[in-house]
């Protein structure tokens, strides 16, 4: 069901989500891919 709702055809597949909304679908990435995407995504705190 979540599959389906989603499109997920293949496995592995990442989804990145923001707010619920998808922002990056990764599919039989490798590891390092995987960490580049996220990191790309990733909302760092500002410091103070």
């Amino acid at each position: 069901e979540v599959a389906e709702e989603w499109r997920i055809e293949a496995m592995p597949t990442f989804l990145l989500l923001k707010e619920g909304k998808e922002v990056e679908r990764i599919v039989g990435a490798k590891k390092d891919d995987v960490h580049k995407k996220i990191t790309e995504h990733l909302a760092l705190p500002v410091s103070a």
